[in-house]
């Protein structure tokens, strides 16, 4: 089954009509495939598995509770990156050995409610997942420290606990890593060079409740080769011998992410391609017992969701007509790089004018006009796409914005204006409201309690 495809002209999500999810619960719309989310993580879950490599999905990269529970039924862990992170991985139902909190602002409360659920703040709310709060859920497997200074962190925070914990130390590979996204020269936010990841091997050797006892290392955001993950493998277990050598226990390599999305492009690499290329550095470390994992995100998420915008206005300009609708995107590195192979098409059109099948059809010029699309904000940087050749839309039809599933709301334009839009997941003929869309009174309920002993 297709997740996504067009019938007669019309837009189906799995068998679900486009246009009937517009009706029903508004524009903008996130639209999720149960079938695409859940077929992409077994397929990373079967191809890493048949060589012995576990897989951690990166919560971040879609973060709605709906899709994490199919994630993790599929058989995948989660690598959370805040505590909020950290409650969303709990309310997936992954087991929390089978969880990482990793990320550069863990505070001491989100340490607390990663070593003891009766400090998750879910706890203090009231919040429970089939019917048991989190004071039963145990501590999480791995912490993933990117300094020194966390690492005594971790340890001041578990000995006031009385709990034992894991850390691995995370890596930078600079020669192999990208540069991280928007960071105006700051190459270093992440992780530690591989010399200060073995001073901290012997420095805190003997730390009370802290055991250090493995590595991890992140290409980064944007995809990277087979190749590149090859080599980040080999430089990893090469560093975790070189510990092993000195004397300290490895328990866990984790290779991180930066993989090509699956479903995107028919051209990309695959997780078995992916398994393949690293099979080779870590085959030692699994024959003796070592856990080695991945943490694919957006490569499973992209494809799996559809965002439903809704066109408000048509603006004739002098060589195309500019399309303003009721959902934007931002302007960041990542969406200005997608901007190129994304696809953007109305959800309903005449039967013969649906959008062509990648690398297999070309678009046949008559009757199709050329369109810029951009949001509602009261910015310029929220445009959805430029010079696209589509067919006829006028103020009132919805636009189906592809392969939107990974980071929505970064990748999403909102402002005090607007909101993030609604979340469905379709399983078959079923569409289920996943996140609800903030309306006006839900924005300025915030600031609304103070209105009455504010200035005047």
């Amino acid at each position: 089954m297709e997740a996504f495809e067009y019938r007669q002209g019309d837009l189906y999500c799995e068998n679900v009509q486009a246009m009937d999810i517009a009706t029903r619960f508004g524009t903008p719309t996130l639209v999720y495939s149960a079938h695409a989310l859940t077929t992409a993580a077994k397929r990373y879950h079967d191809a890493f598995g048949a060589i012995g490599v576990g897989v951690m999905f990166s919560v971040k990269s879609c973060p709605t509770i709906g899709c994490l529970r199919r994630i993790a039924k599929a058989g995948l862990g989660m690598c959370a990156t805040s505590g909020a992170d950290l409650e969303r991985a709990w309310l997936s139902r992954a087991p929390m050995t089978s969880v990482m909190l990793a990320g550069v602002a863990k505070t001491d409360d989100d340490i607390r409610a990663a070593l003891d659920g009766i400090y998750s703040p879910l706890f203090q709310g009231g919040v429970t997942l089939d019917g048991r709060p989190p004071y039963y859920r145990g501590p999480i497997g791995w912490f993933i420290a990117e300094s020194h200074g966390e690492i005594e962190r971790i340890a001041r925070v578990a000995k006031g606990l009385r709990i034992n914990c894991r850390v691995a130390l995370r890596v930078r590979l600079p020669s192999l890593a990208p540069p991280v996204e928007g960071s105006r020269g700051v190459d270093s936010k992440f992780g530690m060079p591989a010399a200060t990841a073995l001073d901290a091997f012997d420095r805190y050797r003997d730390l009370p409740n802290v055991s250090i006892c493995g590595l991890h290392t992140h290409l980064g955001p944007v995809a990277t080769t087979p190749e590149r993950h090859a080599e980040a493998a080999k430089a990893l277990s090469e560093l975790a011998r070189e510990a092993k050598g000195s004397g300290h226990s490895i328990e866990l390599i984790d290779l991180g992410g930066g993989f090509a999305p699956i479903g995107v492009s028919g051209t990309a690499p695959t997780p078995e391609r992916y398994a393949e290329a690293i099979e080779p550095a870590v085959k030692w470390a699994i024959e003796e017992g070592i856990g080695v994992v991945v943490e694919p995100g957006s490569a499973i998420a992209t494809a799996a969701a559809t965002l439903l915008v809704r066109v408000l206005d048509a603006k004739p300009l002098e060589d195309r007509v500019l399309l303003i609708t009721d959902g934007g995107l931002s302007s960041s590195d990542a969406n200005r790089r997608a901007d190129a192979v994304r696809v953007v098409w109305p959800a309903s059109v005449d039967p013969g004018k649906e959008p062509p099948r990648e690398d297999t059809e070309r678009i046949d010029p008559r009757g199709m006009h050329w369109y810029d699309v951009t949001g509602p904000t009261g910015w310029d940087d929220d445009a959805i796409a430029g010079g696209r050749l589509m067919p006829p839309v006028d103020a009132g039809g919805v636009l189906a914005v592809f392969s939107m599933g990974a980071s929505p709301q970064r990748s999403l334009a909102y402002d005090h204006a607007t909101s993030l839009p609604a979340e469905v997941i379709v399983d078959g003929l079923r569409p289920t409201l996943l996140r609800t869309k903030r309306d006006m009174c839900d924005r300025i309920a915030a600031e609304a309690v103070a209105l009455d002993t504010s200035v005047e």
